[in-house]
């Protein structure tokens, strides 16, 4: 986050606006972002599976993908010679196999395991190259898979987590808590998926690099990209708008 987009959130924080970040990223990444926000917001990670509380001081819901459903995921996975990488929240697990999508995600503690069979902690999300045979067997693992989520969360990547992980459950969360109206809340978005959570929202606010589904629900198309500062200067010219 740049000190840009800092000073524009503090600025929102000044004026009583909450400021909420909600990411595919594991808590690892939202912690530094709490860090540089100074102020006590929800955090939502992994695509809606971890929502941590900032009143109460901890993670407050999280939704792992099932075992039995996992390894299932991952039989059916490697049958197609699709590499996953398993993000723990806590760390990234890859095989070998996997090793070049893992140095395309951001960084972050990782581990290089032999089979991610082999992994017995809670896995948050799976995290597939958007390969043309990946892309191609998102219907059928849908399908197959009932009680798992796959969306296109990137131009190269496409992430797999628990069907009750959800951004719009965590938004939905976050407005009960500050007793805030859906339709007067406002939300940033990039991929696939933040499609729901645009949809949701009283104004969805797609980026300048926004996929074309998401650019397709999005009330506002920004002219800026997330690396344009897009969210900074979209806040600053809404706090200079209604100043006073």
């Amino acid at each position: 986050m740049s000190r840009r987009t800092q000073r524009a959130i503090h600025t929102c924080f000044g004026r009583g606006i909450i400021v909420v970040p909600v990411t595919a990223r594991s808590s690892y990444s939202a912690a530094q972002v709490l860090t540089w926000l100074r102020a006590p917001v929800p955090v939502v990670c992994q695509n809606g599976a971890i929502y941590f509380s900032p009143v109460e001081g901890r993670v407050t819901k999280n939704f792992p993908i099932p075992s039995a459903i996992l390894q299932g995921l991952l039989t059916r996975l490697r049958s197609q010679n699709i590499p996953a990488v398993l993000d723990l929240d806590i760390h990234k697990c890859f095989s070998s196999e996997a090793a070049g999508l893992m140095r395309r995600l951001p960084r972050g503690p990782s581990l290089s395991v032999p089979s991610p069979h082999a992994i017995a902690e809670p896995v948050y999300t799976v995290i597939i190259e958007r390969t043309e045979e990946a892309d191609s067997a998102v219907d059928s693992l849908s399908e197959d898979f009932p009680d798992l989520r796959l969306v296109r969360s990137s131009d190269f990547t496409i992430d797999i987590t628990s069907i009750r992980a959800s951004k719009v459950i965590a938004v939905t969360a976050i407005c009960s808590d500050f007793r805030i109206e859906p339709d007067s809340s406002i939300a940033f978005g990039d991929g696939d998926n933040d499609i729901e959570m645009l949809s949701f929202v009283g104004v969805g606010i797609a980026m300048a690099n926004a996929s074309d589904r998401l650019r397709q629900v999005a009330d506002v198309i920004l002219s800026y990209s997330n690396d344009d500062e897009g969210v900074a200067r979209f806040l600053e010219t809404l706090m200079t708008e209604n100043r006073g």
